[in-house]
């Protein structure tokens, strides 16, 4: 191997230990940041990347959790996808939900499709559905991602990318501190309430709700406002 690829190769082998533990970086950001098909399987043949799933690795070490492979899917893949209705208020404390078969239900809700590699990625135990928030919400309110300037901080990379909506919080739960992007407790209910009667039972509604005693009434009305669905309204 010349030493230019030697030095090609110190450079993005040290790109990729700038990732936190547990992040998931697909191969259009590996492309992007010079690591073509080639070097991937060089770089996974050396142990320098670890294959997730089709199109999706990681760098050696800890396995990614659910938050981790969400995510790294905001803000590296650059898809607005947000973790919503009974997945957000668990997250937040506000739920408490055991499903009879045991599995962990992720609600991601995003107007682009999922990659194919966020299914297999998951922890076993672990599904992620999608759901649509244009089908909800006005455009006004459908989650979107911002691109920040690229570059690394502190010992871990900084995230190429943020999800934004009204009633979307980025809480620092993701790898190394990195955001994820959840409902508020507002916008969730919001979303919990259009899986009545078919996700969620009006039993199950009723006890989330009563829960929630501390609804903000302004996030609530912006809601009510660009709500499209007269069910949940």
């Amino acid at each position: 191997m010349s030493n230019m690829v030697v030095h090609k190769g110190r450079k993005l082998n040290s790109l990729i230990a700038t990732l936190p533990e547990g992040a998931v970086v697909d191969a259009g950001w590996l492309e992007r940041h010079g690591y073509g098909r080639a070097l991937r399987s060089y770089y996974g043949a050396n142990g320098w990347l670890t294959h997730v799933a089709r199109g999706a690795f990681r760098k050696p070490g800890v396995e990614p959790g659910w938050r981790e492979v969400v995510s790294s899917l905001q803000v590296l893949a650059g898809v607005p996808a947000i973790v919503g209705g009974r997945t957000a208020l668990e997250a937040r404390g506000l739920a408490h939900y055991l499903r009879m078969d045991g599995r962990t239900r992720v609600e991601l809700w995003s107007s682009d499709p999922l990659p194919s590699w966020v299914a297999v990625a998951m922890p076993a135990g672990t599904e992620a559905v999608r759901c649509n928030p244009a089908r909800l919400f006005e455009s006004r309110l459908v989650p979107r991602s911002v691109p920040l300037s690229d570059g690394a901080e502190g010992r871990g990379r900084r995230p190429d990318f943020l999800v934004n909506a009204e009633g979307v919080t980025n809480l620092p739960e993701g790898p190394g501190g990195w955001p994820l992007a959840v409902s508020s407790p507002e916008r969730a209910a919001f979303e919990m309430l259009d899986g009545v009667p078919g996700v969620e039972s009006f039993g199950q509604a009723d006890d989330l709700f009563g829960g929630l005693a501390t609804l903000s009434p302004g996030r609530i009305s912006i809601l009510l406002a660009g709500c499209r669905s007269v069910k949940v309204k």
